[in-house]
């Protein structure tokens, strides 16, 4: 009897346990049946943390690929159309990333990191004013280091001295370190303060650690002497400033107007100028904004300028250093279409070439794009006063023999 007991008491847990079990795969458990929310948003995630190690590592297509599956899924994920603006970014497709960025805005007002997005986009766009306004409201719901150094960054660049000295002192308060002193010294060399300016430069080119010295340091420094006269202690700047990480490209632009400029020794102008262009191949005109192509633009401008001093020198180099030039400055204004000196250059080439009527159209376009220019003006008349001088000549050495024709 007692075995009996002992066999229905089993067969009842075996029973439970099986009930159990079959309530668990009908809940969705692993075995099978539908999936709960908790378990959709949590595979979700999962996707998307794959998605942004992907992006991470430069795999920008499996990136939104594993996106898009997740939005496909949720419209609203909130964390994939974050993920995807920023897969955006990097890929320097702005629209498709402000139009998720806004999605994500519209969903979580509060969060200080998504108005910096916004800021990042607008900076990127070459919309400075734009961008301090997203980084404005960025820091009015927190303190966000990056969008405070990008603050002080762009009101460096538009000439705003003392708004740019002034947060040096709330970024230091939070993140005190070798980046202040020299946002510091950009500062105060741009107030015409420039002795301050090297002492803050020397806190971490002298005094601090070696460590922590990057190349875009050297190449202000570089500023500051030649701001002070000391053009050795400059070029040493910049010639340390291209050993060092970060950086390398202002210093290459700057050496080359350094041997532009100083010295002049425009071959090798050209040749620190063609470090630059060479960086160009990797920049798509029409998707990549200001600035991440500043620094090649100008370089081409530049070089084209070095070309053209090595074209006054004959007419041998007038032919070939001209048609190099030209080749620059059709760059520069592909670059930079509503940029006038792009236009105003590519005319001297021209002439540099003996086509007048290309370089007359080329000032032509340069006033249009700067009207209140007197110097293109006046270019352009004495173009115009030397083909009409030309036409002149012409028609002096063919009249003769038309009149004599029409005598008979």
């Amino acid at each position: 009897m007692k075995t009996c007991f002992a066999v229905l008491f089993a067969l009842s847990v075996c029973c439970a346990v099986l009930r159990a079990v079959a309530g668990e795969d009908a809940a969705g458990g692993k075995t099978g049946g539908p999936e709960t929310e908790t378990q959709k948003n949590e595979r979700l995630q999962e996707l998307v943390d794959q998605a942004v190690r992907e992006r991470d590592a430069r795999n920008y297509v499996r990136a939104r690929e594993l996106l898009n599956g997740v939005l496909g899924e949720k419209p609203d994920h909130k964390n994939a159309l974050y993920a995807r603006a920023w897969t955006y970014i990097l890929t320097y497709r702005y629209a498709e990333a402000t139009t998720d960025i806004n999605r994500v805005i519209a969903l979580d007002p509060l969060a200080k990191e998504y108005y910096y997005t916004c800021g990042v986009i607008a900076k990127d766009l070459g919309k400075k004013e734009e961008a301090l306004t997203w980084f404005a409201q960025t820091l009015e719901r927190g303190f966000y280091a990056k969008a405070l150094r990008y603050v002080i960054e762009i009101n460096l660049g538009l000439g705003n001295y003392d708004a740019a000295l002034s947060d040096c002192e709330w970024l230091e308060k939070h993140e005190p370190g070798p980046r202040v002193n020299i946002y510091r010294a950009q500062a105060l060399l741009g107030l015409g303060r420039p002795y301050e300016a090297l002492d803050e430069c020397n806190k971490v080119l002298v005094t601090g650690n070696e460590k922590d010295r990057e190349g875009w340091h050297y190449v202000v420094r570089s500023d500051v002497y030649l701001k002070l006269g000391e053009r050795e202690k400059a070029y040493y700047d910049l010639a340390t400033a291209t050993t060092k990480a970060g950086g390398t490209r202002d210093a290459y632009l700057k050496l080359g107007n350094f041997a532009m400029d100083y010295e002049p020794d425009y071959r090798q102008a050209i040749a620190y100028y063609t470090v630059l262009v060479d960086v160009e191949a990797f920049y798509v005109p029409e998707t990549v904004p200001e600035s991440a192509r500043h620094e090649p633009a100008v370089a081409r401008l530049r070089r084209g300028q070095a070309y053209m001093a090595l074209a006054s020198r004959g007419a041998t180099s007038a032919t070939r250093f001209g048609a190099e030039a030209l080749k620059d400055f059709t760059k520069y204004i592909a670059l930079e279409p509503k940029e006038a000196k792009g236009y105003a250059e590519r005319a001297r080439a021209y002439v540099a070439l003996g086509d007048g009527a290309r370089a007359e159209a080329d000032l032509v376009q340069a006033i249009v794009l700067d009207e209140t220019n007197a110097e293109y003006k006046t270019r352009l008349e004495q173009i115009r006063a030397s083909a009409a001088g030309a036409g002149a000549a012409r028609n002096n050495e063919q009249g003769p023999s038309q009149s004599g024709g029409g005598a008979q």
